[in-house]
């Protein structure tokens, strides 16, 4: 029982090795920054993460019938959740897994997501912009555009003296 027990358990720290060694060789191919305990559901062929991108600690990004395409110089905070599925909540009474959609998540160049981010599927955020920490973004994000809340409202355009 014992045994069984210290086989079960190294199996799942060989399952997570694997994985973490995976997002190990894609950072390097990638020239991109990955923290650590990152939940990337999906084929790695489906995610773009552009050079010099950071993508923090306890990540979630879900893309398994859809791509994520992160841009250069990004900076993603710790928590950030991006989402390429979503259910369809009027299709019927009951809901299903069957009845999900997915869309694909566009991320510019030079963005910054704050802590807890949500992006929502079919989402495109603009170059430099900024979404705050602990918004749900559900609408599209131009260029050098400011947005936080719940859900996300646009702020301000960043106040930058070279665009």
């Amino acid at each position: 029982m014992f045994l069984g027990f210290i086989f079960e358990k190294l199996k799942d720290h060989l399952v997570e090795l694997k994985k973490e060694f995976r997002l190990y060789k894609y950072s390097k191919k990638n020239n991109c920054n990955l923290g650590k305990n990152l939940n990337f559901l999906g084929s790695l062929e489906n995610i773009s993460i552009g050079e010099h991108t950071t993508v923090n600690n306890n990540a979630n990004f879900r893309f398994t019938n859809a791509k994520i395409n992160i841009g250069k110089n990004c900076l993603i905070a710790r928590n950030v959740s991006i989402l390429t599925k979503a259910y369809n909540i009027d299709n019927q009474k009951n809901i299903t897994i069957e009845d999900m959609y997915a869309k694909d998540v566009n991320i510019g160049n030079n963005v910054l997501l704050g802590s807890n981010v949500v992006i929502m599927p079919g989402i495109s955020i603009g170059n430099h912009s900024v979404v705050g920490a602990g918004s749900v973004v559900t609408k599209n994000i131009g260029d050098f555009e400011v947005w936080a809340g719940v859900p996300a409202k646009f702020i301000r355009n960043r106040n930058v003296s070279e665009r």
